[in-house]
């Protein structure tokens, strides 16, 4: 659903709208420490902010790491699947491999949730709203100094 809304969805919700040089998501992430520690707010952006929107790459390329090896790995272990053709031995040391990779992914799918989780949860405590309802909503509540993303 999130690649479909990526490319069809309202302004803020496309990619192309929160494509962020790494260079302004440091700048952003060490806006966020220096603002934990002196109690100012981080810059405010109408849609994604730069470290959300870095996160969303992450969590769909990690997901999409970890669908791809365990359709594999599906192919592999139980001969079925669209690469139920892969002629691996189910305990041979590429299908090891093959599972490692799986669980690596899988593992740091489950690590970006809760960091990208933490991040929302401190970063609605700093700018003082609530960005999982926005979310959902779609919704933001209006700041004088947005950064907005053209």
């Amino acid at each position: 659903m999130r690649l479909v809304w990526g490319f069809m969805g309202s302004h803020y919700a496309r990619f192309k709208n929160f494509l962020f040089p790494p260079r302004v998501v440091v700048a952003y992430l060490k806006g966020m420490a220096a603002g934990i520690r002196t109690r100012k707010e981080p810059a405010h952006y109408a849609g994604h902010n730069p470290a959300g929107a870095m996160m969303i790459y992450a969590l769909l390329a990690t997901i999409m790491m970890a669908a791809i090896t365990g359709v594999m790995l599906y192919g592999v272990s139980e001969g079925m699947g669209p690469l139920s053709s892969l002629v691996l031995p189910d305990e041979s040391p590429e299908s090891e491999v093959l599972k490692d990779i799986h669980e690596f992914f899988a593992n740091l799918s489950l690590i970006l949730v809760f960091v990208h989780v933490g991040g929302v949860v401190l970063a609605s405590w700093m700018q003082r709203q609530n960005l999982a309802k926005s979310m959902v909503t779609g919704l933001k509540k209006k700041h004088s100094d947005y950064v907005d993303v053209p």
